[in-house]
Order: structure tokens, then sequence, then C-alpha cells
């Protein structure tokens, strides 16, 4: 394995050809722009980096976005395609030309990334309505309102679940307390759902005897029935997962805009590089001046590009100097 010979660039064009020399660089793939160094009466390239770079990452964000959701919904309802894999034509006239659709490309990822905050809420609003569905499913074989489960004047009730374990010892131990009675109202894989009502005398006892048993009071007050809860937070259920299927959907419809979004990142990484390109230069108010390193075999190629911008480029190769650094190439 060799080190290619580099040969060093210096170059002066007019600031009008400055996109032209930078895309004509470019497009050779052969040129390594270095800093340049002060020269009298001159003033660093001004560049807008930190922008562009935002921008970039807000389209590779989206672009992340929509990627996952799609291969997402192809999983999960067994679709096979194509519209994920890298790797697709792009003529340099369509490349070129795509920078025309920023507002189409904007609009697009307005459009992903409200979808994808849309689904999260839906998503994070399931996911606390199944801890709600969790809880209020024992409620759910009560026909009376909650109101119907509290005390009077002279008594007190108690409404609540204990674990399914702890069912019989509780029983037993209200059995022992005078004053008292108990409806054992539901009982699932988990736990046991009781009515506990009682004179106000023992309600001290009686709580003591709850809190050996960890028992868990209902969270529920009100006039409406445990069934009639239960119903609506499954009707909420559903509506949610309805509403995120179809989220997924409208997700899923922009897939065919993959192509485009694509096209126009790698335009915008490529007209990024322009900018960190151009904050290396030096210029005055009508010339610019930049230095590059090419290999040695590419000085004909890089030359006539270059020409072929403008006739006002005047350009030098030159061997490096003991003081220059070339960037090490090997072959």
């Amino acid at each position: 394995m060799a080190i290619v010979k580099m040969r060093k660039l210096n170059l002066v064009a007019m600031a009008y050809d400055r996109d032209g020399i930078l895309d004509a660089l470019q497009r050779t793939n052969a040129a390594e722009i270095t800093t340049q160094s002060d020269l009298e009466n001159t003033v660093v390239s001004a560049g807008e980096c930190g922008a562009l770079n935002e921008y970039v990452s807000s389209l590779e964000a989206s672009l992340s976005v929509l990627s996952s959701a799609v291969d997402r919904y192809e999983k999960d309802r067994g679709i096979k395609s194509d519209v994920l894999k890298d790797g697709f034509d792009v003529s340099y006239s369509e490349f070129m030309a795509i920078a025309q659709k920023q507002e189409e490309v904007d609009a697009l990822t307005a459009r992903i990334n409200g979808l994808a905050d849309e689904r999260n809420a839906y998503k994070a609003e399931l996911s606390s309505l199944t801890r709600a569905l969790a809880t209020a499913q024992i409620y759910s074989v009560l026909q009376k309102p909650f109101s119907a489960y509290d005390g009077s004047a002279h008594t007190f009730g108690r409404l609540g679940t204990v674990a399914k374990s702890s069912g019989d010892s509780l029983a037993a131990a209200l059995d022992s307390c005078a004053l008292c009675s108990y409806t054992v109202c539901g009982m699932d894989s988990e736990q046991t759902l009781f009515y506990i009502v009682g004179h106000i005398s023992v309600e001290v006892e009686i709580e003591s005897i709850l809190s050996d048993f960890s028992f868990s009071s209902c969270p529920y007050k009100g006039e409406e029935t445990g069934a009639k809860q239960y119903a609506k937070l499954q009707a909420r259920n559903q509506v949610l997962h309805e509403a995120v299927n179809e989220n997924e959907a409208t997700m899923y419809a922009l897939k065919d805009k993959i192509r485009l979004l694509k096209t126009y990142l790698d335009y915008q990484l490529y007209t990024l590089e322009k900018v960190e390109a151009a904050e290396k230069l030096r210029e005055t108010r009508t010339t610019f001046f930049l230095q590059a390193y090419v290999p040695a075999e590419a000085e004909a190629l890089v030359e006539k590009e270059l020409k072929e911008v403008s006739e006002s480029v005047y350009l030098e190769f030159s061997d490096p100097t003991e003081e220059d650094t070339p960037p090490t190439l090997l072959k």
C-alpha cells in the first residue's frame, strides 16, 4: 500500500463564482479544502453552519420518525415492501432541483412531527387508561351508585379490596366483630371486593382490622355505578385504539415521501459541506481565496472542472512545502 502524492491548490476567483467553484470541487470528490492562511486585506468568509446544522438535524429526526413508523406498521401487519430499502437512483439535475422543494418538505416534516406527537399523546393516555381499567374492573359488578355504599349519621360504610389470599381471613376477623356486617361483592384472580357496614361505635376497631389486611379503599365516589364507569372506560379505550390505528395508517400513507425526504436531506448535507468549506476561505468585497490539497493523479480533472465554472478563475498547483500538512491518502 503506497501513499498518494498530493498537490497543493491555491485559487483566486470572483465572489459570485464561489458556489460554482465549491460545487465543482465537490463533484470531483478529490479535493480537501483547508483553512486559508491570513492574507492582507481579506476576512474569513461568513458561514451559517449553526442554523443549517439545526435544520439538518430536524430533517434527520423527521426521517427517522417516519421510517420507524413505516417499519413498525409493516411488521405489525405482516406487510412486505422495499420502501425502506437503501439506495435509489437520482440524477444530478434532479438532485440540484430538489432545493426548490423546501416548502413541500417543511410541510411534510411538520405533518410527520404532528402525527408523531398525536400518537405519543394517545399512547400515554392508553397507558394511563390501562391502569384505570385494571383498577375499575372489579367494581364493574356494582349496579348501585358508589354513593350508596357511604355511611349515614349512625353507620359507616367501607367499599374496597384485599388480596384474594387474604379474603377468607378478613371475613373471619369481621365475623368476630359485633355491630358489623359485610358482603363479598366480587372476586377476580388477584383480589376480593368487600362492602363493610357497621355502627359508628366500632368504626375504629374495624379500621384497625382493615389496616391489618392492607385493605384498599374504593377510589370512586359519586352517583355513577361501577358498571357504568367501567363501560365508559372501555368505550374510551376503544376510541383511543381506533385513533391510534387511524394515526398509524395516516403516517404510513406518507411512506412514498421517504424518497423525497432522503434526497432533500442529502442535498442539505451537501449544502452544509459547502458552508463548512466556505468558512475556511478568505475573501475581499469582490473575490475569494481558496486553498486545498488534491491527489496528483486528479489534478487534471480538478483543473478541468474549475475552468468550466468561469473564465475568471486563477489557480496554481504546487508541491507542498515542509511547513504544509497535506492529508495522507493511501492506495
